[in-house]
């Protein structure tokens, strides 16, 4: 482990060196451009313009106009900028401009004829125009992030985002996302989802997106989101905060259910706080510029139910340098460090505190970005990056065994019933690391096809190294189960089944990337703009000293189209057509190794022995394996080979959008956009069951019979066992489907004369049968699983509102707000049998998707007082009251309707049970100090 590790880090920084560069995952800059005329509307060439911002080190840049008056700056930092443009006997004039992250701002002049020295201050905002960007994406500066009621994680301000609800972006799952930081990828290798746990006071912006992205953008077939750190400037400035929470100032559980006890409705005794200090500023005013931050947080969670709360505590800290040794060369240094704790990790009302987890995961990364302009119409960025970390997950009784009692078993009827006893019922222990190196070079050029037009080309390559090691496993490498048997007084006995000897898997997987893509943003005239690109990436992975298992290239082109139905560009129709292919996931392969997926072997006890007490492990019965009484009878081997055929999943992805602005402060868009998703990896089962069997059910909601396929055991001579006939391939199937198409119209107003909204309503739809693209959708695993599999998938509401506003009140006093409303998202109803030989097999009872959750209605409220003590310190203390509607609405139910439902039996009566829900209404404090 310690030599991969060492050689991720001489591989990052070692192609920092090297002449050949290598992409942007994303940008992590902002452009402007325009076009300069005079009075009379003809081009101006050789125009002066002059940019300024705080934000930008270094000092002034300028840059000249082309031919046909066209001017560019590209690669610059997001921020406000003071822009000055002045020609020979023409006025000059100067305008204020927002330029935001991932984003183009074009500014278009018109110069009059004056006397020498005349200059005009251009008093309105500019409009923020993006070429190609096309729906829903989202820019959160420092103030919304600062402001607004929202989780301090770059997930939840992701679901601010129309058409982004739960991590779930646009019919994307949760693992289809790429999460960035300074434009770099910070996602796990392993399952997709975020890896660096960012403070969110790091950031100066965050930009939220996907759809309509153009060919820098892949890797993901959700959406994105990407964090810009802050980098200092010129003056000082800094801040420290403090938010805490308590439970006593929480909402009791109002939802009813028959299982739900009236002990389970309370809220455990929890404390939330957080404290964070962040401070920038010059080293060399110009030239070296600082930011540092650290924040240490504990959050308590209160599964319904359960017995004790999860603890969660994270610790993080970051420093970066900005140095401009040059008016056109930048470097910037960064390093980070997080950790994160969790006490208890899944606890919930059926697992004991002592069968939880414990979780470390501490983790370190560095960048260093090289920014060269090259002339004025030319800029060479130059990165490199790399995280290391670790999250391991052990359960808090070391090696002794953990006890699964299977079906619910009450030990005292005065507590809630339990499953699973004395340790965890796994251990994990894992270590994921990313080292990356890429380029991007911008190259702005004029008159390239007729003499009016103006292109933004971008090229980039991109290099990726990554990591990843499991290890999961029982602890002492056994798992013993046990049966619950009900006799006709009522009395319950608890009996040891079986037991599990190996089983798990030990993953230990690295896959290179390399990726390049070619970009332009071709201005054609005034009104039409089109955006063609292509981008290219090979994935190529393998286990630790193994072949190469997964060897793709992919092609994704990428067109748009922005055309102006208006003069004054207030009103603009944007198009655009893309294909998109997933991130490379270690799922795709981490079954083709027997040594990665140990057998399991399962024994059972001939005479079934009674356990004398359940919290009691010296009354269990012998759980050595081999003995005359507890002898293996079958073996189950995971091992699922790679088709050498299967294609990188992807989708394709069609947007269309109309924006108009009312003034410099109201725009409205209206977009559609459907996206298809292709060539999904499923596991299938490709091995010839002539011993399998329909057996029939009832169903417990209709009284009407089903079958379910019971899979035979063959004899293997070798073996001298009976072993189940599996064959499973990892592969690509064409019955393997999944659509979402949606409808958003959103207003926003930008802040101005004290208040500030944004509101959006989107009507979507996902269909299918198959939920992700990554193989471990199970619905192909089994016959039983592909009954009633087609329908509404989960995770999409059908309806969705949000708003979010800001209002200065007086006495320097302000209100924010953010308000949810989804329609319940789709789940399915569904049957689990007896255990036979060990396994038990499940069916959807209706068409999936069938049924509704309730609907959701959340609103945050902060109320925020201010006291300003200089010109630059200000202390503002504020109260929020989240889900001040107090609507507990239910998101998980435990969807299981077995055949015995009635709500007096002591087993699975939990049909229905709201196994999570929307926390009630509550308060938080909190203060900052800015300075």
């Amino acid at each position: 482990m310690p030599r991969s590790r060492g050689s991720l880090t001489l591989f990052a920084f070692a192609l920092v060196a090297v002449p050949t560069v290598l992409v942007a995952q994303t940008s992590s800059t902002s452009a402007l451009g325009g076009v300069i005329r005079d009075g009379s509307g003809k081009p101006v060439a050789g125009a002066l313009v002059r940019i300024n911002s705080a934000t930008m080190i270094g000092g002034e840049k300028t840059t000249v106009s082309a031919e046909n008056g066209a001017y560019r700056f590209s690669a610059l930092p997001p921020g406000s900028f003071r822009i000055s443009v002045s020609a020979k006997g023409l006025v000059t004039q100067t305008q204020n401009a927002l330029l935001e992250l991932g984003r183009t701002a074009t500014v278009n002049w018109k110069l009059p004829s004056a006397n020498a020295g005349a200059t005009v201050e251009v008093v309105a905002s500019t409009a923020r125009v993006d070429d190609a960007a096309v729906g829903q994406t989202q820019n959160f500066d420092t103030t919304a992030l600062a402001t607004l009621p929202v989780d301090r994680t770059i997930t939840a301000i992701m679901d601010l985002t129309p058409g982004v609800n739960g991590n779930r972006a646009w019919g994307g799952y949760s693992g289809e996302n790429a999460y960035m930081m300074d434009g770099v990828n910070i996602s796990d290798p392993s399952g997709g989802t975020v890896w660096i746990y960012p403070n969110v006071d790091w950031f100066s912006e965050v930009q939220v997106a996907g759809l309509g992205a153009n060919a820098e953008f892949g890797g993901y077939m959700g959406g994105f989101v990407n964090g810009l750190v802050k980098r200092g400037g010129n003056t000082f400035e800094g801040n420290v905060s403090a938010y805490y929470a308590d439970s006593k100032w929480q909402s009791r559980i109002n939802v009813s259910h028959p299982d739900l006890q009236e002990a389970d409705k309370d809220i455990l005794p929890t404390k939330n706080w957080d404290v964070a200090a962040g401070v920038g500023g010059p080293i060399i005013k110009d030239k070296l510029w600082f930011f540092v931050s650290a924040e240490r947080s504990e959050q308590q969670t209160s599964p319904t139910g359960a017995e004790l709360p999860q603890r969660d505590q994270k610790v993080m800290a970051l420093a970066k340098l900005t140095w401009a040794p040059t008016t056109n060369t930048t470097l910037e240094f960064l390093a980070e460090h997080d950790y994160v704790g969790r006490d208890r990790r899944y606890i919930d009302k059926y697992t004991m505190p002592e069968a939880t987890q414990k979780e470390s995961a501490p983790n370190h990364s560095y960048s260093l970005t090289w920014t060269q302009t090259m002339d004025s119409d030319k800029v060479l960025t130059v990165k490199a990056f790399g995280y290391s970390g670790r999250y391991d997950m052990p359960g808090y009784g070391g090696n002794a065994l953990s006890l699964d009692t299977i079906d619910l078993w009450q030990y005292d009827p005065k507590k809630p019933a339990r499953e699973f006893y004395n340790n965890s019922t796994y251990e994990d222990f894992n270590y994921r690391a990313r080292a990356t190196v890429q380029a991007t070079f911008d190259w702005f050029k004029t008159g390239l096809i007729t003499s009016g037009d103006s292109h933004a080309f971008r090229f980039g390559i991109e290099r990726e190294q990554a990591s990843d090691e499991e290890l999961e496993r029982f602890p002492g490498n056994l798992n013993l189960n046990a049966t619950i048997y009900q006799y006709d007084d009522g009395t319950l006995e608890l009996d040891g089944d079986y037991l599990i000897q190996g089983g798990g898997w030990n993953v230990r997987q690295r896959v290179d990337r390399l990726a390049a893509f070619a970009q332009d943003t071709w201005r054609v005239n005034d009104r039409l703009t089109i955006s063609p690109g292509l981008r290219f990436e090979q994935f190529k992975a393998r286990f630790y000293g193994g072949d190469t298992l997964w060897n793709k290239s992919t092609y994704a082109p990428r067109l748009g189209v922005a055309y102006a139905l208006t003069a004054d560009q207030t009103t603009m129709l944007k198009a655009h057509w893309g294909k998109y292919y997933a991130g490379y996931s270690t799922y795709f392969i981490d079954r083709a190794i027997q040594s990665a997926i140990p057998m399991k072997r399962y024994y059972s006890w001939g005479n079934y022995p009674v356990i004398g007490n359940v919290l009691d492990p010296s009354t269990w019965p012998d759980h050595t394996p081999g003995t005359a009484d507890n002898y293996e009878y079958r073996r189950v081997n995971d091992l699922t080979l790679v088709d050498p055929n299967a294609r990188q999943p992807y989708t394709i992805e069609t947007t269309v959008s109309i924006d108009h602005k009312f003034g410099t402060l109201w725009s409205a868009t209206a977009s559609y956009v459907s996206r298809d998703f292709k060539d999904s990896l499923v596991r299938t089962d490709q091995g010839v069951d002539p011993k399998g069997t329909y057996n029939t059910f009832v169903n417990p909601l209709n009284g009407q019979n089903f079958n379910i396929w019971k899979p035979g055991t063959y004899y293997d001579p070798i073996l001298d066992f009976s072993v189940e006939n599996h064959a499973y391939v990892t592969k690509n199937e064409d019955s393997a489907k999944r659509k979402y198409e949606a409808a958003t119209v959103t207003l926003d107003r930008l802040l101005s004369n004290s208040w500030s909204m944004n509101l959006s309503y989107t009507h979507a739809s996902l269909k299918g049968n198959i939920q992700r693209a990554d193989s471990y959708d199970k619905v192909y695993y089994n016959p039983n699983l592909q009954a009633n599999s087609y329908g509404n998938l989960p995770g999409v509401n059908d309806h969705e509102f949000k708003a979010r506003g800001l209002y200065e009140l007086p006495w320097n006093m302000r209100l924010s707000a953010t308000y949810t409303y989804l329609s319940g998202t789709h789940w399915t109803p569904t049957y689990r049998t007896d255990s036979y030989n060990s396994t038990r097999y499940a069916v959807n009872l209706e068409p999936l998707g069938s049924q509704t959750y309730p609907c959701r209605s959340l609103l945050d409220l902060r109320v925020t007082q201010m006291f300003n003590f200089t010109k630059k310190a200000r202390m503002e203390v504020f109260v929020e009251v989240l889900n001040a509607l107090n609507r507990q609405g239910v998101t998980t139910y435990i969807t299981r309707a077995n055949t015995n439902t009635n709500d007096n039996s002591s087993v699975y009566k939990d049909y229905k049970y709201p196994s999570e829900l929307d926390a009630g209404r509550r308060l938080q404090l909190g203060a900052r100090y800015n300075f």
